[in-house]
Formats: structure tokens, C-alpha cells, sequence
């Protein structure tokens, strides 16, 4: 939930309507405080007029009243008019030119009122500051009689305040509906499109090529969909191009290794081969020899792929150029390695495990250039490891490397098992390795097992481990074992 929100926060859509919203909250707090000052203005301009008006009623009293007792007693009833909820601290004051205060109302008011009443009575909008307070006044005069009426702003204030939050409500009402739109066509005319176009970005990088982008509102966004759906639609050609190429080249691969259903007659022999793109740098070939020889090579080039493939199909062309007459496998490896590294880059080599089985001496004699360390399985439970022997053909060493065979017995029930790095290193989903050590071990616990049954019981083994997760490298196993013969020397079951 975290996440989404965080993402929500970051998106152009959030942004976009942040800035409105921040625009318009900011437009309406210009609106409110320019509409306070407005209606705080007219109601003051009205009510000093309301006070003029009433200072004007008292001096056209006092000209009737002109003794001095008379005047004051009128003035006392006048303002017991007056109720302080509607005019709050309303105040009266007769004063001279100079100030002096000659009459009061009554003794409602205090000398700071009073103060500020004749301090307002010279502002040009007619008010002032009490210590605690605002005051307003109206004034009118006749000769020497100033007539000075006041009272305090709070109704003013209220009734502005209470008309601002009437209108502030209203005005909140049309925002929010204003907010809502402009959202709502936001999301049509911006955030949708964008949107639009990065599930198409997502689509064709999971693999979904070809994919198309329909129609946008907008021209801008439309044109970019346009532009997409073009280069999308470039992409699946391309693919399906690549596709189809690489569909022959696999076919070319497939036709360059022997077919083994030939061989069986003779030679027990099964396999796993698969590579992990549609074609792959795993090779291996079996070559018939005379006397009751057989030539049988695995190869691994370092990477997988095109390049891999290209190599190891150069591989097999020089193993059939060497594989000539009665060569040792160490010079066949030494001819193989000094040809092959006029070839490969600086970065390639190849691992090779070369092997001859002679069945009338039941016995086979193998080179093993950097490969995987292959396994003999006795009848009776001989164990036999067929280590390194050479190193790693294509490395250009500057002095010849020592290509050093070896010789193990090898009889009818036995079984010979070599593969590439493909197979131990095959991953799951956690990241984990097969691993050598359990393929020795599961190899180990079916001995005695036939070579079809071994290759098929590994490959499902090797199915589970990896529970579908995303094959990285080749995958070469090959298990080999001779077949009995009857007297006549015919093969048997």
C-alpha cells in the first residue's frame, strides 16, 4: 500500500493536479481577501453615513435646547434609545474646537473611548484604535458644537465575517465542482494517454512486440501513439525475421550432429541436448572407426548463441579433418587447438573431452581439455573420474601445452557419462545451483541402469530442480555403453 502511494506521489498525474489545485486554493484566497476588504469598506462607509446622519439629528436638537441642562437631559433620553446589541458601545460626545469635551451622553463610555472618538473624528475614514477595540464615528457640528457620535466596529466585523463565511461556503461548493472537472478532464486528456503509452512501453518490454496504442483525444498524444505503434510494429517484423532465421539456423545445427538412432545398433548411446537460445555453442558428434572403434567427441565454447554456435560448428570440421587415420587423441587435441586458435577471439576457447572406445580390447582412452569431469559407472561398481587432462583448447599459449591421455577399462555393462557446465550449473528460481556434487550423487545411486534410462531419470531430476526457471547456459549429456555379443559376434540386448 506504501508503495503505491509513493508511487501515486511520483506520477505526472499527481503533480499535474497538485499545481491546479494549489492554483485555484491560492486564487480563492486572493478572492477572499480582496471580498473581506470590499465588503469591510461599504458597511463602514454606511455606517459612518448612519452616524453623520444621527449627529446631524442632535445638533439640529440642540438648537432648540439652548439652555445647557435641557440639552444634556435630551441627550440622556436620546441615548437610552440605543441598545447595546445593535449599536455595541454606542457613545455621544459634545465637544469644542480644541477638543475639550463640553458633554456626555451618559456614563457609558471611558476616556480611552472617548479619546479614540475624537482621534477618528480627524481620520479621513472616520476611525480609530482603542486599547482593546475599534471604534467609528459620525460628526457633525453647528458653530462652535462639534457633535461627535461613536460606537465600536464588532458588529461591523461580525456581519462581514458572517456574510464572508456564507459566501467563503458557496465559493467552496463551485471550487470543489470546479476541482472535480478539471480533474476528470485531466485524466481524459493527459494522465489516460500517458497512461495509455506507458502500458505499451511495459507490453513490448515484457515481449508483447506488435503492440498497438489506440486512439488519443489529444493530437500531441496521438502522434506519439502513432509513432509507437510504428515502431512496435517494427519490432515484431524484426522478431519474427530473427525468429525465422534463427529457426533455419537451428535446423543447420540439428543437421551438422550425427543422428544417433543409426548408432544404436551398435553403440548404446543416449542424450540430452538443449540448447539455450535456438541455437547453442554445445557440440558433440560420434564418429565410426575401424576395427570396432568409435571416435566420440563433446565440446563446450565459452558463451551460447550465434557466435557459440559458429564456432562449434568450425569445431566439428576440424575434428573430421584430424580424425583422419590411426592419429593418438593427443595429437588429434594438438592439431584441433593449434588450428582452432588461428580462429577464435582473444575472449573465446572451448572445453573438449575427445574419447576412443575400442570395444574388441574393451577398453577406452580419453583427452580431457578443460571439460567437465566425466564419470565411468561400472557393472560391478567400479567408479571410475575422468579428470582433466589439457588444458583448455584456444588459449594460445606461448609454449605447447601437454596433451596427456589416459586409458581406463571399459566392458560390456559399464557405462560412460560425460556432459557440459550446462548441467551443474543449472538455477532455480532462488538462484540456487544444481551442482556437481548432487549429479555425481544421483548418477551414482542409478548405476547399473541402462543409458536411456540414466539420461532420461537426469533430465527429470534436473526439470524439477529448476521448476521452470529461465534456462541460462546449454544443456549436453551424453551416456554411452556397449553392447554384449553372442558368439558370432552380433550385438545384443
Amino acid at each position: 500500500m506504501l508503495a503505491g502511494i509513493r508511487s501515486f506521489r511520483s506520477s505526472l498525474r499527481f503533480r499535474m493536479m497538485l499545481a491546479m489545485n494549489a492554483a485555484l486554493i491560492l486564487i480563492m484566497g486572493v478572492f477572499v481577501v480582496l471580498d473581506y476588504n470590499r465588503e469591510y469598506g461599504e458597511h463602514l462607509h454606511e455606517q459612518v453615513a448612519t452616524l453623520e446622519a444621527e449627529a446631524r439629528v442632535v445638533v439640529a436638537a440642540s438648537q432648540q435646547f439652548p439652555d445647557r441642562a435641557q440639552f444634556q437631559n435630551y441627550l440622556e433620553k436620546y441615548c437610552a434609545q440605543m441598545k447595546m446589541s445593535a449599536s455595541p458601545g454606542h457613545h455621544m460626545i459634545v465637544a469644542g474646537p480644541d477638543d475639550e469635551i463640553q458633554m456626555r451622553a451618559h456614563q457609558r463610555g471611558t476616556p480611552e473611548m472617548e479619546k479614540a472618538m475624537l482621534r477618528a473624528a480627524r481620520q479621513k475614514n472616520r476611525t480609530a484604535q482603542a486599547p482593546d477595540y475599534d471604534v467609528v464615528v459620525g460628526e457633525a457640528a453647528h458653530g462652535d458644537r462639534r457633535v461627535i457620535v461613536g460606537e465600536r466596529l464588532d458588529n461591523i466585523e461580525h456581519l462581514v465575517r458572517s456574510q464572508l463565511i456564507s459566501r467563503l461556503t458557496s465559493i467552496v461548493i463551485v471550487c470543489a465542482a470546479i476541482v472535480l472537472i478539471v480533474n476528470i478532464l485531466l485524466s481524459r486528456l493527459v494522465t489516460r494517454p500517458i497512461g495509455a503509452l506507458v502500458s505499451g512501453v511495459r507490453a513490448v518490454k515484457d515481449g508483447a512486440l506488435g503492440y498497438k496504442i489506440g486512439q488519443q483525444p489529444a493530437e500531441e498524444f496521438q502522434f506519439l501513439a502513432n509513432e509507437f505503434n510504428a515502431m512496435s510494429s517494427a519490432l515484431y517484423r524484426a522478431e519474427t525475421l530473427r525468429k525465422s532465421q534463427m529457426g533455419r539456423a537451428a535446423q543447420v545445427q540439428r543437421r551438422l550432429l550425427p543422428q544417433l538412432d543409426s548408432l544404436r545398433r551398435d553403440l548404446d548411446i543416449h542424450l540430452i541436448f538443449r540448447p539455450a537460445e535456438e541455437v547453442g555453442g554445445d557440440f558433440y558428434d560420434v564418429l565410426r572407426l575401424p576395427d570396432r572403434r568409435w571416435l566420440i567427441a563433446m565440446a563446450d565454447v565459452s558463451g551460447h548463441g550465434v557466435p557459440a554456435a559458429m564456432i562449434s560448428a568450425m569445431l566439428k570440421l576440424l575434428l573430421r579433418t584430424h580424425a583422419k587415420g590411426d592419429a593418438s587423441l593427443s595429437s588429434m587435441a594438438k592439431d584441433i587447438d593449434s588450428s582452432l586458435g588461428k580462429l577464435l577471439l582473444p575472449e573465446d576457447f572451448v572445453t573438449l573431452f575427445l574419447m576412443e572406445i575400442d570395444e574388441t580390447n574393451q577398453h577406452v582412452t580419453y583427452v580431457n581439455a578443460g571439460h567437465e569431469r566425466g564419470l565411468l559407472l561400472g557393472a560391478h561398481g567400479r567408479t571410475e573420474v575422468l579428470g582433466t587432462t589439457s588444458p583448455c583448447l584456444g588459449m594460445n599459449l606461448f609454449e605447447g601445452p601437454e596433451w596427456r591421455e589416459e586409458t581406463v577399462p571399459f566392458s560390456p555393462g559399464d557405462v560412460i557419462l560425460i556432459w557440459t557446465d550446462g548441467i551443474p550449473e543449472a538455477m532455480n528460481e532462488a538462484g540456487q545451483f544444481y551442482g556437481r556434487e548432487r549429479l555425481v550423487a544421483f548418477l551414482k545411486e542409478h548405476a547399473g541402469q541402462a543409458p536411456r534410462k540414466m539420461i532420461e531419470g537426469i533430465q527429470a531430476e534436473v526439470d524439477e530442480f529448476t521448476e521452470g526457471a529461465q534456462q541460462h547456459d546449454d544443456i549436453t549429456m551424453m551416456a554411452i555403453g556397449v553392447r554384449r555379443t553372442d558368439a558370432a559376434g552380433d550385438p545384443s540386448n
